[in-house]
């Protein structure tokens, strides 16, 4: 099905002209803009192409009128005209006008790059909206078929732990443990709602404060056999455990530093080092990781937090990654309202100098 444009214009000759250069599109032209407007709410084009200076109703008031309703709002349209006054460009550009052609040197070819690019656009930000619901809808089945199975675990374990009468020190550690891991996975499962509810603009993230000494004791539940597995030394440096900082305690250290760590230790090599060091700065927590591995040249420094680019390599027992890690952990610090940043040293430049350091900063909690 060919695409539908709308061409809105007083003077009849550019009417007869661009339905000519557009001939691949299903078009459809109107004088009066006022008519051009009724016909824009009933049935909405794909894209609008429209004079600026028409009598009674101009391009720019036009171009209000659509973005002003919600079902049109997002209708892209071009203003092509001979204008170029400077004051009214940049009134269209404030009230959202897609993109500008001049009548005086447009051509066919230029006409249709600009169109088939401004509907492609539209088309992948569709399919990418479409992805995203697609996400969302799978990940509500998968906390939904998650609850029985983990409520079974759960079972199991109370059971157990009546059953087994005076465990001896492993066994009441194992217990711990697995208690431990229901938990962290009904947070996940709970933040991963959340999450889903603050997309779908449901509700806005919570942020609470968090002390620094119950960050640590949870990253050591979560990391501590994999500092032991490669015989890594980690060391913390923080003058006071109290501090406090404002995120959503769930996801900042299952989603934030436990991947951060995870990368940290994937590319540092056995008996390496990783340190951890926290302090205030104004208003604001910094964190700061850093360890002595392998290091990233610069290029991979640049993408780590794009999304759309490939960073995923192998560490250095060969553990493998997807490359989603550190977008995603970007997104959770930004939506508390903080910052990160990485740099690095990489070992093949810097042979007897060699590490990756990520900073963050995270507000500080008013409690302080």
């Amino acid at each position: 099905m060919k695409e539908k444009i709308y061409i809105v214009d007083d003077t009849l000759v550019f009417l007869k002209l661009f339905t000519h250069l557009l001939s691949d599109y299903e078009t459809k032209t109107f004088i009066n803009p006022d008519e051009a407007f009724e016909a824009i709410t009933t049935d909405p084009p794909d894209l609008i192409l429209s004079d600026l200076e028409m009598p009674k109703t101009n391009g720019i008031e036009l171009l209000k009128k659509i973005r002003s309703l919600e079902n049109t709002k997002n209708i892209p349209m071009i203003i092509c005209t001979s204008h170029d006054g400077e004051d009214m460009l940049q009134e269209a550009f404030r009230e959202g006008v897609t993109d500008f052609l001049s009548k005086d040197t447009v051509s066919g070819l230029v006409l249709n790059i600009r169109v088939r690019n401004i509907l492609d656009s539209i088309q992948k930000t569709k399919k990418i909206e479409q992805m995203d619901q697609e996400k969302n809808t799978f990940l509500r089945v998968l906390c939904h078929d998650i609850v029985n199975p983990l409520s079974i675990a759960k079972g199991f374990h109370r059971i157990l732990t009546q059953t087994i009468v005076n465990p001896d020190e492993k066994v009441q550690h194992l217990f711990k443990s697995l208690g431990r891991s229901h938990q962290k996975i009904e947070e996940i499962l709970a933040y991963t709602r959340e999450r889903l509810s603050i997309d779908d603009n449901k509700k806005h993230i919570v942020l609470t404060p968090l002390k620094v000494s119950t960050l640590l004791n949870d990253l050591d539940f979560l990391i501590k056999s994999r500092f032991q597995e490669k015989n890594i030394n980690y060391q913390v440096v923080c003058e006071n455990l109290d501090l406090e900082f404002l995120c959503e305690k769930s996801s900042i250290t299952n989603q934030v530093f436990a991947n951060l760590f995870t990368n940290a230790i994937k590319f540092t090599e056995k008996n390496g080092t990783i340190s951890f060091s926290i302090y205030e700065e104004n208003d604001h927590i910094i964190f700061k990781l850093r360890d002595s591995g392998i290091g990233m040249p610069k290029d991979l420094v640049d993408k780590l937090f794009d999304p759309n680019t490939t960073t995923s390599r192998p560490g250095t027992d060969g553990e493998k990654g997807t490359g989603y890690g550190l977008p995603l952990v970007k997104t959770f610090i930004e939506s508390y309202g903080g910052q990160i940043e990485a740099h690095s040293h990489d070992i093949e430049e810097f042979p007897d100098d060699h590490w990756s350091e990520f900073i963050i900063k995270l507000k500080k909690s008013q409690n302080i």
